[in-house]
């Protein structure tokens, strides 16, 4: 098969060819589940340009479920091309609707293949910097705590400040007040 007729999962958009074809490497695979509209499965597929989520449904969940593995390496050919569900955490705006002319063949050995080493290597390399951006993130929050807690003690201070300046004045003029008013 000539190599040029493979995109990358980040090249993968509305205006991608209705037969496209991409060499990926699943990282996830959901079991089979029950929806309002029948059975479904998902797949993360990811190569060395980004991530994509593959969804089947009904017959085609069927069908092309059991030729699927995690970590194994796949040509994966056609299927619909839309916007992202929102729910989902991939890198990617896009997502596959697996459909009746989808073919997934397992690749045993393929220079284009992703590693999956150095997949998972860049992923971790993104989670530690992610960690370290959620560190940060907290850290801000954190500070921004301590602060509303300091402005809210400030505020609670002041109202004490006045209701006792309001007493000493009650008091100098000779004005009779009930606690329960302050």
């Amino acid at each position: 098969m000539p190599q040029n007729n493979i995109l990358s999962i980040s090249s993968l958009n509305l205006r991608s060819p209705i037969k496209w074809k991409i060499v990926a490497t699943v990282k996830n695979l959901s079991d089979i589940k029950m929806g309002p509209t029948g059975k479904y499965f998902y797949v993360d597929l990811i190569d060395t340009t980004g991530e994509i989520r593959a969804m089947a449904y009904n017959s085609e969940a069927d069908r092309l479920y059991k030729k699927l593995e995690v970590y194994s390496v796949y040509l994966i050919e056609n299927g619909k091309i839309q916007k992202e569900n929102k729910n989902f955490t991939t890198d990617n705006n896009f997502e596959i609707i697996f459909n009746e002319h989808s073919v997934i063949i397992k690749q045993e050995s393929n220079d284009n293949a992703p590693k999956l080493g150095k997949l998972l290597s860049k992923e971790k390399d993104s989670s530690v910097a992610s960690q370290s951006q959620h560190n940060a993130l907290l850290e801000d929050r954190s500070q921004n705590s301590i602060a509303k807690d300091k402005v809210f003690e400030i505020d609670k201070r002041l109202k004490e400040i006045k209701k006792e300046e309001l007493v000493l004045a009650m008091e100098k003029l000779d004005l009779k007040y009930e606690k329960k008013f302050l």
